[in-house]
């Protein structure tokens, strides 16, 4: 996980306009590229200017009735693996270390 988050502006459920909003920003598996995590993590506490490896569980969630947009899985935090603080690399634009 990037020691900065993306800004990202979407339409949500229950808002009239647009929202803008931070996302992690992940590399999964072997991943070069860093890419968009929209999803609350149980368990973690994200601190600006760390770099995190983490490990997750992933369990699937019946979102039947909830709301459109609502996730198919829930992710809750296993472990932190590492916590290093750093700028990472290769950032694409539009993040901030709020």
């Amino acid at each position: 996980m990037a020691s900065e988050r993306l800004l990202i502006t979407r339409e949500v459920w229950g808002n009239d306009e647009p929202v803008t909003y931070p996302v992690y920003l992940v590399k999964e598996g072997g991943a070069i590229e860093w890419s968009p995590f929209d999803h609350i993590i149980t368990g973690f506490v994200y601190t600006p200017g760390f770099e995190y490896r983490i490990s997750v569980i992933v369990e699937p969630f019946d979102a039947t009735g909830v709301f459109d947009d609502a996730p198919s899985e829930t992710y809750t935090l296993r472990a932190i693996d590492s916590r290093l603080e750093k700028r990472s690399e290769g950032l694409p634009a539009g993040t901030v270390c709020e």
